[in-house]
């Protein structure tokens, strides 16, 4: 029986003590409750906690001693896993094509998964999806970037499966970014340079449903409730590109409006928005003054952009970091995690 499949109360158990070890809620060579405590706590019969004393003794997670409750092991066991993250074949997601411009968001995750993997010994590897495509013999575990894959994996694997940006907010198994403080510093930062139009790029609200939520909620909102007129924010949603051409266009169409300055520019992508900023300036128009721009993708190289990039970017680090551990978790368990999330930062450049 595969570890992650729960048929029994002693697979219960087993998952249930293994996890607080793991996640070190009992502490390394600490005693484990008594045999007797632990048959009260889950209801049990006390073969049932022997069995699950002698699995997690002979898999070397805790140390047996005679006539005394069993130590958690001082380091725990290493086992080595393989993760496997699909293909995500949208625009901006694209990881098939090997091209970062176009897929910069895809890459740079796919990266901080990848290496904090690493850091604990596993391996990733990106799996050329298909809707046929049989995992379970490659692959111990999936993280997903796509609410679509999860949803496919999902029905053809039992596999356990960890969504990325990829789910509902609060729906077990997933991580999602909290971007209540990135937003609200965005506004913020926008009334201090007394903003009094808004441009928001290719938020469209089928598919950046969640980032618009944070963007109405605490940044619309905050802007309006200080006085900044309803009709002079604008929502290109006509596209879910964030490509510099995107970011060309609708700077253009934008600065057709002739719509009261300074303007916010909020784009999901920093390419994207390093378009909108040369777009600007070609035009006679000076950053901080006339224009401020915001990013979304979170990209390492934008602070050494002509100008520097202010973001609103992606938390990849701590994604990465809580996406390796809850694969890792989930897979030793077999109990799926509870929702993860991670706060989003606004770095300010010279955009």
């Amino acid at each position: 029986m595969s570890i992650w499949q729960k048929e029994s109360l002693k697979q219960k158990i087993y998952s249930q003590l293994l996890r607080q070890i793991i996640k070190g809620e009992i502490a390394p060579s600490m005693p484990l409750p008594s045999n007797a405590e632990m048959a009260k706590q889950f209801n049990a019969g006390r073969e049932t906690i022997k069995q699950v004393i002698a699995r997690l003794a002979e898999e070397k997670y805790i140390i047996r001693r005679d006539r005394k409750t069993p130590l958690t092991a001082k380091k725990l066991p290493e086992k080595h896993y393989t993760i496997g993250i699909p293909h995500i074949e949208f625009p901006g997601h694209m990881l098939d094509d090997f091209n970062y411009e176009k897929a910069p968001w895809g890459w740079t995750l796919y990266r901080a998964v990848a290496e904090a993997l690493l850091k604990r010994g596993h391996n990733a590897v990106l799996l050329n999806f298909d809707r046929g495509m049989d995992f379970c013999g490659n692959v111990h575990g999936i993280i997903s970037f796509s609410s679509a894959v999860t949803r496919i994996c999902a029905e053809s694997t039992k596999l356990p499966i960890i969504s990325v940006m990829a789910g509902g907010y609060d729906t077990p198994g997933t991580i999602n970014l909290d971007r209540t403080q990135s937003m609200m510093k965005c506004a913020t930062y926008f009334l201090a340079h007394g903003v009094r139009s808004i441009l928001l790029m290719s938020f469209e609200k089928n598919y950046r449903n969640s980032n618009l939520s944070f963007v109405n909620k605490y940044l619309v909102d905050t802007l309006q409730d200080n006085g900044l007129a309803a009709e002079n924010i604008v929502n290109f949603d006509y596209t879910r590109d964030t490509s510099a051409e995107t970011g060309t266009d609708m700077m253009k169409k934008f600065m057709e409006m002739g719509l009261p300055k300074p303007w916010g520019i909020l784009c999901p992508g920093d390419f994207q928005a390093q378009a909108a900023v040369h777009t600007g300036i070609k035009a006679g128009l000076i950053p901080k003054k006339d224009f401020l721009v915001v990013g979304g993708t979170g990209l390492r190289e934008a602070a050494n952009w002509t100008p520097a990039l202010t973001t609103a970017g992606t938390a990849y680090e701590e994604i990465g970091e809580a996406a390796a551990q809850a694969i890792i978790e989930y897979i030793m368990t077999g109990e799926k995690p509870d929702a993860m999330h991670v706060k989003n930062k606004l770095i300010i450049r010279e955009t």
